[in-house]
């Protein structure tokens, strides 16, 4: 249905062309189609309207692998960056600043470093804790690692993905 959504998100940006959300969302949903091209032109777009804007333009450069652009990044994109070029003594240099950071940030940091024991535990412990942001997992590029893990799709089901 990511053709159905993204023409119904054409329609409410005509409606309400400034919207973050509305601009956000299209791209979330290009991005998660595969259309990666698309996702970014209009995470950049979404930026250049709302700079303040959270960072899910990232996740597509991060999918796409353009390294270079993502380490001139901060967090835990850059984090995943280093760990793809194979710089994981810096990586794991740089993941201790994370290490009083939300829940969220703790978990995705995990997961970039391939400690699926150690992210699956700090899932587990948000979906105990009824975070809303696990409604995000099927799609978020963070937990890619863990996507084939038995574990995760079991609970990407109990979340309702």
């Amino acid at each position: 249905h990511y053709d159905e959504a993204a023409a119904n998100l054409q329609i409410a940006m005509e409606l309400d062309p400034l919207s973050e959300a509305i601009n956000r969302n299209l791209g979330d949903v290009l991005k998660a189609s595969g259309r990666l091209e698309e996702a970014e032109a209009q995470f950049r777009a979404t930026l250049d309207l709302h700079p303040e804007a959270p960072g899910p333009l990232a996740g597509v450069l991060l999918e796409k692998g353009d390294y270079d652009a993502l380490l001139q990044r901060t967090g835990w994109t850059r984090l995943a960056a280093l760990v793809a070029l194979g710089r994981k003594d810096e990586a794991l240099e740089y993941a201790t600043r994370f290490a009083d950071s939300s829940l969220r940030r703790r978990t995705e940091v995990a997961s970039v470093l391939g400690d699926s024991e150690g992210a699956l535990t700090l899932l587990e412990q948000a979906y105990r804790e009824r975070q809303p942001w696990l409604r995000g997992l099927r799609n978020a590029t963070a937990y890619k690692p863990l996507r084939s893990d038995p574990r995760f799709i079991d609970l990407m089901e109990r979340v309702g993905l």
